[in-house]
């Protein structure tokens, strides 16, 4: 089976985020998991071994502004407490290559603010009895402007990982500039390739930072500084993405009011987009949840593709699971409870417009809630 081939999807196997909520894929379809302590709205991750068993997770807290390290049995990590406050959108955890017992946390501080860093710490799962202890935390990538971007794709050699961040916008000459850094098995290399692709120089620093799950493009969200909530004054990008050179090109510029949440499908053909907030807050009174076709990389052939999945006071966003389906954290206030107690599902994400399957509230959380994010 795929499960079988792929030790790196069994890695996947477990999520936890929002308010307690959590999904078991050991099955190979997803079962609500109610025994995780999560409990931010975002920047959730998971991590498994290469047999599915669960080793660790992280979630932010917001009470005390702090990004909290779970192990195996639900308790916090021995020195599991990280200096991330704010809720920042993205945390990624990463394998270091070649070596079964150490693993890499990247994650961000103060995010959309002057005072914003891009951190990493290092896990060693071997120590504290095999529970693992963070034996690294706090170490400084960007050391100021950081967004709440983060992200990572494996390197052309199959081995290695880039890891991808940015700095906020609008302080030139560094306003489109784009960072990664390389994984190796030899441990992280802390100076970054910078390009600086794209034309978009205002921007909060809010939304999310997607790879191709070919690693051959990255799409990155951008909402407008000054204007949090206005209607037409947001973006997101495409670009093409060298996963040999770690060098980003050839981006694709679209307005989106509060481009937030991104997704590619597991073809790498299609690529999913959802907003930060529909709820009428400001003056975005209705939000879209769109699916663009990549098939032909230009301009206006993947702006022409758009097709409208879902529409009105809503946010969404969303992450691809073992069974190559994508899940959404979905909110409208037209459904139950905001529809948080509930995960949608695009059914079959490679597929062109409607047929891609989108139902809302599809999987119950059995009492638990999502918040804006799901586990990367």
């Amino acid at each position: 089976t795929v499960l079988a081939q792929n030790p790196d999807l069994k890695r996947t196997m477990h999520w936890y985020f929002g308010d307690g909520a959590g999904l078991d894929f050991s099955s190979g379809s997803p079962i609500a998991d109610t025994t995780g302590k999560s409990y931010g709205a975002e920047a959730c991750f998971t991590m498994s071994d290469t047999c599915g068993n669960l080793l660790f997770y992280g979630t932010p807290v917001d009470s005390i502004g702090q990004l909290v390290i779970y192990d195996k049995n639900h308790q916090v990590m021995q020195n599991g407490i990280l200096n991330s406050c704010c809720t920042p959108t993205q945390a990624v955890c990463i394998p270091q290559p070649g070596n079964d017992s150490i693993f890499y946390i990247f994650y961000n501080h103060l995010g959309v603010s002057v005072q914003g860093k891009f951190l990493y710490a290092i896990i060693n799962i071997n120590q504290n009895d095999d529970n693992g202890a963070v034996i690294s935390k706090d170490n400084i990538l960007l050391d100021s402007l950081g967004t709440e971007k983060a992200a990572a794709v494996k390197h052309c050699n199959g081995t290695d990982y880039w890891i991808a961040s940015k700095m906020r916008g609008n302080w030139t000459p560094i306003a489109n500039q784009l960072y990664v850094w390389q994984l190796s098995s030899g441990g992280l290399n802390t100076t970054p390739v910078v390009s600086a692709p794209g034309n978009i120089a205002w921007e909060n620093g809010d939304g999310y930072f997607r790879f191709s799950p070919d690693g051959s493009m990255a799409a990155v969200a951008y909402i407008y500084q000054a204007s949090l909530y206005k209607k037409d004054s947001s973006y997101f990008e495409i670009y093409k993405f060298d996963n040999c050179t770690g060098n980003f090109s050839n981006p694709i510029t679209i307005q989106f009011p509060q481009a937030y949440g991104l997704c590619f499908s597991p073809d790498n053909s299609k690529l999913y987009v959802g907003i930060a907030d529909g709820f009428g807050t400001g003056e975005v009174d209705t939000g879209y949840t769109k699916q663009y076709d990549l098939t032909i990389y230009n301009q206006s052939n993947v702006l022409s593709s758009a097709t409208i999945l879902k529409k009105g006071p809503i946010w969404s966003h969303f992450q691809i699971g073992i069974d190559g389906k994508i899940y959404v954290a979905d909110m409208d206030t037209s459904l139950p409870d905001i529809g948080l107690k509930k995960l949608g599902v695009i059914n079959n994400p490679n597929l062109p417009g409607l047929t891609c399957n989108y139902i809302e509230d599809q999987i119950d959380l059995n009492g638990k809630v999502h918040y804006f994010g799901l586990y990367y």
